[in-house]
């Protein structure tokens, strides 16, 4: 097992009135920061450069996020994106449409020329980013996943998931966007309690399926990890809370971070599920992940999902802190500095 290794690399004077701090790569960070009534969306470099990417009204809740290939970020204010070329810092184009009152709430960029969008207006719509076309859109359903299936190896088109009760059985669907086609279905048995709550996500590059099931038989409530691949299905684990008040769930959601870890939050368990070896591996909920298993605390302490390990990075609390989607670069505000740190494992 190879040791997880830190190192800083560079300070910077964080500017006053900061609002987030975003790592898009292991050389860059994108820092948004308030002046005056407007938004200010600037590229730091680790050679201390810095460029002016976008300035806007001021708005609730800017999104960023970037593309597999780590060379383009997409910036999400409200309802509009906006694409970069991250070499450069140069814009790219714009697209979308502003919509009174609604502002995004997720962005998934699932391969170079497919990103997904949510928004408070409960639709999804995957679009081409070289284009600003919207290739498909359709009503976000509670409990839904949503991702492309270019794991198929057809045109990349836009799949997402149901799940219904029938009989008895609990039956989960991908379900292709366009035509309403069933791609995939798995079912199970559900003859241990009364379901109340499920939720099923696609994993990624694979397209199988995995789902969180909240059960109860009248004298207590818990909650089960399932797994669907290549016609498989694999129970990863069950979790009990005794007395938990109206409204808490011993799991409430589920989420993949990259193709083989699954995580889990609820408010008696917490965890990742390393899929590929079968652990269950105890975390903290609260963080921002990398795609090779590394999750950033809001505290400075980074775990590393794989094996386990933990790293204490600068003081505990960070008042904003970010990780790069490859997992080479962490930033942390300390006070009045920004830190970065060189990962290694």
């Amino acid at each position: 097992m190879k040791p997880l290794l830190a190192a800083q690399c560079a300070q910077f004077t964080a500017p006053p009135q900061m609002l987030d701090v975003v790592v898009v790569s292991d050389e860059a960070f994108v820092v948004v920061r308030a002046e005056g009534e407007q938004v200010l969306i600037e590229l730091w470099r680790l050679d201390d450069t810095r460029q002016s990417l976008w300035c806007a009204d001021s708005v609730e809740n800017p999104l960023i996020a970037v593309s597999p290939e780590g060379d383009q970020m997409v910036l999400a204010l409200g309802c509009v994106m906006h694409l970069f070329l991250l070499s450069t810092g140069a814009h790219i184009r714009s697209w979308g449409t502003a919509l009174a009152g609604a502002e995004m709430c997720r962005l998934r960029w699932s391969s170079d020329d497919r990103l997904f969008s949510l928004a408070t207006d409960h639709v999804v719509r995957m679009w081409s980013p070289s284009d600003g076309v919207c290739l498909a859109a359709w009503p976000m359903r509670p409990g839904q996943d949503f991702c492309d299936d270019g794991a198929l190896a057809t045109e990349a088109q836009a799949v997402h998931t149901e799940h219904e009760v029938l009989g008895g059985r609990w039956i989960g669907r991908l379900i292709r966007a366009e035509t309403g086609a069933t791609v995939h279905e798995v079912s199970h048995d559900l003859s241990c309690g009364s379901l109340e709550f499920s939720q099923v996500v696609i994993r990624p590059n694979t397209l199988a399926l995995a789902a969180m099931f909240l059960l109860t038989d009248g004298r207590q409530r818990w909650s089960e990890l399932h797994l669907w691949e290549r016609g498989e299905h694999v129970f990863l684990g069950e979790y009990f809370r005794a007395g938990e008040a109206e409204g808490q769930m011993p799991i409430s959601t589920i989420q993949f971070v990259g193709p083989d870890l699954l995580h889990y939050c609820g408010w008696g368990e917490q965890g990742v599920w390393d899929v590929a070896a079968r652990v269950d591996r105890l975390s903290v909920w609260r963080g921002r992940f990398s795609r090779n298993g590394l999750m950033l605390g809001a505290d400075g302490l980074l775990n590393d999902l794989t094996t386990g390990q933990r790293l204490q990075l600068g003081r505990s609390p960070a008042a904003q802190s970010g990780i790069s989607p490859s997992g080479g670069l962490v930033v942390l505000s300390q006070g009045e500095r920004l830190v970065g740190w060189r990962l290694h494992r």
